[in-house]
């Protein structure tokens, strides 16, 4: 019972019935099943809500800031302000440095591989739409 409870809450009801059902038959306590089956839902919602909050919830934010960090690239790909700064290049690759902060613009560290293949780098801030602006 505690298994089906503890994954399935729907499915420890039904045990919780069937063996509170077949111990009142007996002329046993059926509180026992039922405390069993009530333990195991707090407990089991504790658990299922920990690991959203400490697993879920990360990687669905990493997701998204691979998400944005992929349309700033394709942003500063095509972005003629970009050219004047840097020249001609080939490809460009940014990594985020700090978090978001309060107006919700995050500082990356783009690197610009040059036709000649040396490489040259430099820091932006943009929002989470890929809205871009150079760091100072």
């Amino acid at each position: 019972m505690v298994y089906w409870t503890f994954f399935l809450s729907a499915l420890g009801v039904i045990s919780a019935l069937r063996r509170s059902g077949r111990a009142r038959g007996y002329g046993r306590k059926r509180s026992p099943y039922w405390i069993a089956y009530g333990v195991t839902v707090v407990g089991g919602a504790a658990v299922w809500a920990a690991l959203t909050f400490s697993v879920a919830v990360p990687a669905y934010h990493a997701y998204q800031e691979d998400r944005i960090t992929t349309v700033l690239q394709d942003t500063l790909a095509v972005d003629s302000r970009i050219a004047k700064e840097v020249g001609e290049f080939t490809a460009v690759a940014c990594l985020g440095e700090s978090d978001r902060n309060a107006e919700g613009l995050r500082t990356y560290l783009c690197t610009f591989e040059l036709p000649t293949g040396k490489s040259t780098g430099m820091y932006v801030a943009a929002d989470a739409r890929g809205n871009w602006q150079q760091e100072e």
